[in-house]
């Protein structure tokens, strides 16, 4: 800003925009010590100079913001995504679909790694294997995905344990 364009819109504007760029900190310092661990690191900041610097007129109230929750982990995301995916077969494409669905978009080289490592782990099995655009067509093992009931469990005792 130049001399020859001081006015006093122009400082209201600046000060306006400063105020604006000072709640912005707040609330990101507010969601930063939230999410941080206690006692750890920097989490024992000093109060900011430049709140103390502002009259108490203009200051903001001091309002929590609403907590944010965190994203859904990759793997819960793409594991709620093979269980939408049809019994006889799905694409990498299709998967990256119903994912993006439940957890905003992933990449296609995520997806693939995380596919083949569920082959290795018996998860996911080819059933098709073909070369070209669309790729292999895979299908879960629902039976590795589904956790299998425990059976209740009873204690017998021995008959000659009563004498």
């Amino acid at each position: 800003m130049k001399i020859s364009e001081l006015s006093v819109d122009a400082l209201d504007q600046l000060e306006a925009r400063l105020a604006a760029d000072l709640e912005m900190v707040r609330r990101v310092k507010a969601v930063m010590l939230e999410y941080q661990p206690l006692g750890s690191g920097p989490s024992a900041m000093s109060p900011m100079p430049a709140a103390a610097a502002l009259p108490a007129a203009e200051a903001s109230p001091a309002e929590a913001p609403p907590p944010v929750p965190p994203p859904p982990a990759l793997e819960e995301v793409l594991m709620g995504a093979l269980r939408q995916m049809p019994a006889q077969g799905f694409i990498q494409a299709e998967l990256q679909k119903a994912a993006s669905r439940q957890g905003g978009w992933i990449e296609n080289e995520v997806i693939k790694n995380w596919v083949r490592r569920k082959i290795r782990e018996g998860v996911i099995r080819v059933v098709e294997s073909r070369t070209g655009r669309l790729g292999s067509r895979y299908a879960a093992c629902l039976d590795r995905l589904e956790p299998h009931p425990k059976p209740p469990e009873t204690s017998q005792e021995p008959a000659d344990a009563a004498v």
